[in-house]
């Protein structure tokens, strides 16, 4: 059961099992989707076909003998109970005579579970139950409950997505995930001459907004619980090929950058079909808003950077579920790329307040405010400029009750396999023949951090289940205070770098390869 790994089943299950101690395995077991290929080859009628069916019906019986008028809290888990709905239903003609009326009991009682409201959940848990709802009533011919269906999914429809087709669930490969669960509704609801309004306008919005959020390597950035090895599920539209295929086929999108009104925003170089392939662009991360709740990290003002086929600068993703220390580490503010108070608590939930921001054709730019901590108050400013190639954040940190803020520090997460080396200024980052630079203008002390456990640092997801290690920069403001500003710049190191004013206006002047950018904050 994927992502987990293979583990033989025994001649006769106890509905126990918990080989691997992962909460989401047992999960798994009791949706009985990992049966599914065998009721579709049960009912394809080729040579497997009896044994196949065999098989279903053994599991299934055993499911029903086991758990149906049991107290396993696992087997009555919210999302289990509609998908294991679902695959009752359609597995029903497969049941022989004299067994209909067990497996018509257990489906009935499956329905009056997910009817009542006590029991429902929340976001895509809650879908799954209404799905399983409308199938069961469907089934039952019980035209109450399948307008109490469609009454409660109207409703999740609202809560799921904005106006602008963003998720509510904190995490990219959630959205991705939510649009392929929708649209499977959508189909089931066309089947049966149904709809839902404004399903398929949703839809069609929130597939505009997941291209955005698309590496030039074709993976989704990894915010919150989204796998590091995740590729968009959704297929449908123009764009959406576009971005799948890495520019082969489909229409490229129009605009080069996005700023969602709830908390993301993300940029590039290009789509590809120019001076550059689609998976040479350079491609930017931004989070702003709460901290996210159900599948969400501790993010706010964190960042991501990708260019030249590296993601320099990374998100950790989503490791695992559970209640691990390393889930934990990877869901913290220690794990992503904000300022941290390294000495006192940070608040659990945290909001950054985008306070201005301009798209533009050679620049991106944000302003954000946040108090990460009681003791602390910061400002981050964040600029991608394309024609320079080179990033600029700029964080003016400030100490509740005044002096230098020397517990607060600034971390830059980078990707497992690149190489850090230092520099008079800063850091030289290499990984696969390629380099980028990272220096400071005004830096205190600097700190490279790698697979620390005590406390847990320098670690990011690799498979689910596996944390790599992986280089943190860690940089504190200087004992002379004022703003902590840095420059990432791609291929080329910087020499010129100097945050001034200019007839009271924040300005950053950077140099690269002999050509003076100068940029003005926001």
């Amino acid at each position: 059961m994927t992502p987990h790994p293979v583990w033989a089943l025994p001649e006769r299950l106890k509905w126990t099992e918990d080989p691997f101690s992962q909460s989401n395995w047992s999960f798994q077991l009791h949706t009985l989707r990992w049966i599914d290929p065998l009721r579709r080859v049960a009912l394809a009628d080729v040579a497997e076909s009896a044994e196949a069916k065999a098989r279903w019906l053994a599991v299934t019986t055993s499911w029903i003998d086991g758990c149906l008028l049991s107290e396993n809290a696992v087997a009555w888990k919210d999302m289990a109970v509609g998908v294991r709905t679902i695959e009752l239903v359609l597995g029903f003609p497969l049941v022989p005579p004299e067994e209909r009326a067990k497996f018509l009991f257990c489906i009935r009682i499956h329905a009056k579970h997910l009817a009542n409201w006590r029991n429902h959940a929340r976001g895509n848990h809650l879908l799954h139950q209404l799905q399983g709802l409308y199938v069961a009533a469907r089934f039952l011919r019980d035209a109450r409950l399948e307008a109490a269906a469609l009454r409660h999914a109207a409703k999740l429809l609202t809560e799921s997505f904005d106006e602008e087709g963003v998720n509510a669930e904190g995490a990219l490969g959630y959205h991705d995930m939510n649009i392929h669960w929708w649209g499977q509704l959508s189909e089931r609801l066309s089947g049966e001459d149904n709809s839902l309004p404004g399903l398929n306008d949703t839809l069609r919005t929130a597939r505009g907004a997941i291209i955005h959020a698309v590496r030039p390597d074709g993976k989704l950035e990894t915010i919150g619980d989204t796998a590091s090895s995740k590729r968009p599920l959704v297929s449908v539209g123009p764009r959406v090929r576009y971005v799948r295929s890495r520019g082969r086929e489909g229409r490229k999108p129009s605009e080069l950058a996005r700023c969602f009104r709830d908390g993301y925003a993300f940029g590039r170089s290009g789509w590809g079909r120019g001076r550059r392939r689609f998976e040479d662009e350079t491609f930017y991360s931004l989070r702003f808003g709460p901290d996210k709740s159900m599948h969400g990290h501790r993010d706010s003002t964190s960042f991501t950077i990708h260019a030249r086929r590296i993601s320099w600068v990374v998100d950790p993703g989503m490791y695992a579920y559970g209640n691990s220390e390393m889930r934990a580490y990877m869901c913290s503010r220690a794990a992503h790329n904000v300022v941290l108070d390294t000495r006192r608590p940070n608040y659990p939930n945290n909001e950054a307040r985008l306070v201005t921001h301009r798209l533009g054709k050679s620049l991106d730019a944000y302003r954000m405010e946040t108090v990460p901590s009681p003791q602390l108050r910061v400002r981050r400013d964040f600029v991608y400029h394309r024609e320079g190639e080179f990033f600029v954040v700029v964080d003016r940190i400030e100490e509740v009750g005044g002096g230098v803020p020397e517990h607060a520090r600034q971390l830059w997460h980078l990707g497992h396999g690149v190489e850090v080396e230092a520099t008079s200024a800063g850091y030289k980052l290499s990984a696969s023949s390629r380099t980028a630079y990272v220096e400071w203008a005004n830096p205190g002390s600097r700190e490279l951090i790698v697979g620390e456990t005590a406390p847990l640092q320098g670690w990011v997801s690799g498979r689910y289940g596996e944390a790599v290690e992986a280089p943190v920069l860690s940089v504190g403001p200087s004992a002379g205070g004022g703003p902590l500003a840095a420059v990432l710049s791609i291929g080329r190191p910087c020499t010129s770098f100097r945050l001034c004013y200019e007839t009271g206006v924040e300005v950053i002047e950077v140099e690269l390869g002999g050509v003076a950018y100068v940029v003005t904050l926001p």
